[in-house]
């Protein structure tokens, strides 16, 4: 479904989901507006027992002027079409009020059945990225309203953490790209906490539990907003006995946690996707991450009969001892056990670095995997891969192990573009505009071996942030420098090389 599907109705109702977050109502706030430039009558609308009642929301509606109203009496009919937004229609959140018909745009899990008007993007951290994407496809000239962009911009901080939970590129390209008022937003993000958060946080650090020896602690709070979370979490992280914590509570349908860390072999992001493995979801940054545990999945877990802080202590304790660290730094590649390869005769992409990208540059590289920074050299060349992986060679290793197609540009169907991104410039370059065709030629050969138990291991290229190999992945170096040491996927090396005769 598209946003202009919806523009055959003469009248829509916009329901945000009972007690409404700042993402429910910066979403059909951003709806709201699209539909009244292009002629429709709408307006926004939410249930429930309560209105809206915590201080930054009341804010946000008041100084963005949201026409966001409050229907109390249950079982409400409204003319035209309602179009939930940020919850799906016959949720247990939701009211449940009739129309004519129904749509529903949302980034939570999928729940509802029947519904043909859907737009739900799950992995999107908040549902006002769905909307600004929507939009921007639509070609929607969302810029001409700082007040939209503004309350687009502290839906996506609000429902990540503060931005914590990003793991989407799509959310951090929103993040990047709207012009948001800097007044109204320092009103709104002052306005978090009220004296019974305050409490909670208070209560919450009292009841710490520390594991000294491993340099983490695990804190329980009661049901709060996730912003809570992550203050406790920056409070815990100040004892001198902890570089890494995570904080939880409570929540109807399962478990909100946040995490922080402060040493750089255990990345926040990575303790928060590990931890939620399997139940959940997880991912943020290299500092401050967090996640979501989900209720029925746990109960269906080996863990169901575990007191939440006995799983999660569990849980950091298996991550603590689970991988082992190599830094190409001061690592020495054995060679035994590992064979010889070489690339087999593909098609991959390439760009000079230099040719989009200043010497001296510091870009960020966004990719569906992740993030990836780099300081651009003059024989530095950025390759695409078959499955759309981004990585950093030298011109040396290129010239030796790639043929250059000369003029054919390099195209490929992929879920997202990897970009490149000057942050402070606010530039950004979608690689494959620019990727020319390149073939391996059996050149640069390597040995490679498979390991058999979990890597963390810094490249050459990133001696800040770790890259992750699995039990079966391929740890690999280039024969003519053992020091050059880094992970393959094992998909990924199965369909790009293959053994030398």
């Amino acid at each position: 479904m598209k946003l202009k599907d919806l523009l055959v109705y003469k009248e829509i109702t916009i329901q945000c989901h009972d007690n409404p977050d700042a993402d429910a109502i910066a979403s059909g706030f951003a709806v709201h507006r699209y539909l009244e430039d292009n002629g429709i009558t709408a307006k926004i609308i939410y249930g429930g027992y309560n209105e809206i009642q915590k201080t930054n929301l009341c804010y946000m509606v008041e100084m963005l002027n949201i026409p966001i109203e409050y229907v109390k009496e249950s079982g409400a009919k409204f003319s035209g079409l309602l179009v939930t937004v940020d919850c799906q229609y016959g949720s247990s959140n939701v009211s449940r009020f009739e129309a004519d018909e129904i749509a529903i745009i949302d980034h939570h899990q999928v729940q509802c059945e029947g519904i043909a008007k859907t737009h739900i993007l799950s992995d999107y951290g908040s549902c006002a990225t769905v909307i600004w994407e929507m939009m921007k496809t639509e070609g929607y000239d969302y810029k001409r309203y700082i007040d939209i962009q503004t309350a687009l911009y502290y839906g996506l901080y609000s429902d990540t953490a503060q931005f914590m939970d990003i793991t989407n590129p799509v959310d951090k390209d929103m993040k990047d790209d709207l012009v948001y008022d800097k007044n109204i937003l320092r009103t709104l993000l002052n306005s978090n906490i009220n004296a019974k958060e305050l409490e909670i946080a208070g209560v919450a650090i009292l009841r710490s539990n520390i594991n000294e020896q491993l340099r983490f602690a695990v804190v329980k709070a009661h049901d709060c907003d996730p912003n809570i979370l992550g203050l406790i979490s920056d409070f815990v992280l100040q004892v001198s006995e902890i570089d890494k914590c995570l904080v939880f509570c409570d929540k109807p349908n399962g478990i909100k946690f946040s995490v922080r860390s402060c040493n750089k072999d255990d990345q926040a992001n990575h303790i928060a996707s590990f931890v939620s493995a399997g139940f959940g979801n997880g991912g943020g940054h290299l500092t401050k991450a967090g996640g979501f545990i989900d209720k029925k999945k746990y109960e269906e877990s080996q863990f169901a009969e575990y007191d939440h802080n006995n799983f999660f202590t569990h849980q950091l304790k298996k991550y603590c001892k689970y991988y082992d660290i190599i830094d190409s730094e001061n690592y020495k590649y054995d060679i035994d056990g590992a064979g010889l390869y070489k690339k087999k005769q593909l098609k991959v992409g390439y760009i000079r670095a230099t040719d989009i990208l200043a010497p001296g540059a510091v870009a960020l590289i966004r990719t569906l995997e992740g993030d990836i920074h780099l300081e651009i050299s003059d024989d530095m060349y950025i390759m695409i891969g078959v499955k759309g992986e981004v990585y950093p060679i030298s011109r040396s290793v290129f010239e030796k192990a790639y043929t250059v197609s000369e003029d054919e540009k390099y195209d490929l169907e992929l879920p997202y573009h990897p970009k490149a991104k000057i942050i402070e410039k606010n530039i950004e370059y979608s690689l494959l505009d620019y990727a020319k065709v390149c073939y391996s030629n059996g050149g640069g050969v390597v040995y490679a071996k498979k390991t058999n138990k979990p890597l963390k291991v810094y490249t050459r290229w990133d001696r800040e942030r770790y890259t992750v190999g699995k039990p079966g992945d391929y740890l690999v170096c280039r024969c003519e420098d053992l020091n050059d040491v880094y992970i393959i996927e094992e998909e990924t090396f199965g369909m790009t090389y293959e053994t030398v005769d």
